[in-house]
């Protein structure tokens, strides 16, 4: 994402389906968006985000490779897009489809805690901790999301 094959000006629209999330450097993979974006064109983001701007410390604590320690307040994400020069269209929570998604992943796994061990298998040692992770979740409160920006010089 942070170097994109494409010409500038060239695409009507990008879809990141809970990837900027999991992006070391998300600044430039927004830089890369928006070179490749025409003017007018679209980017859709559906990513998780920390509904409580006190606890996305927590998150980013977290010694596992996820994409719940990189999500960000919605305030930051609205920030990085402004900065990059594009206009809001709409933001919309959907948080209840990631509790729906903890439902699935208890009924699959037998308990959240037996996910998060199997999840985290590559993490620093004893960062996979699933009281830390469940209480860093819980803190930043979680949220699902779905933004669709319109990028600037477009005459509508």
């Amino acid at each position: 994402g942070e170097d994109l094959p494409f010409s500038d000006n060239s695409l009507d629209g990008v879809f990141a389906e809970c990837a900027l999330s999991v992006m070391a450097d998300l600044d430039q993979v927004l830089k890369e968006i928006f070179r490749v974006l025409k003017p007018g064109g679209r980017l859709v983001i559906n990513d998780v985000y920390a509904r409580d701007p006190d606890g996305f410390q927590a998150l980013l604590e977290l010694g596992i490779d996820s994409c719940i320690r990189r999500a960000l307040p919605k305030e930051q994400w609205l920030h990085k897009l402004a900065e990059q020069g594009d206009d809001m269209f709409a933001w919309t929570d959907h948080t209840n489809l990631l509790t729906q998604l903890a439902v699935d992943l208890i009924m699959a796994h037998g308990s959240l805690q037996t996910f998060w061990l199997k999840a985290s298998p590559g993490s620093c040692p004893g960062s996979a901790d699933p009281a830390r992770i469940q209480a860093a979740l819980k803190q930043a409160r979680m949220g699902y999301f779905q933004l669709i920006t319109l990028k600037r010089g477009y005459c509508r």
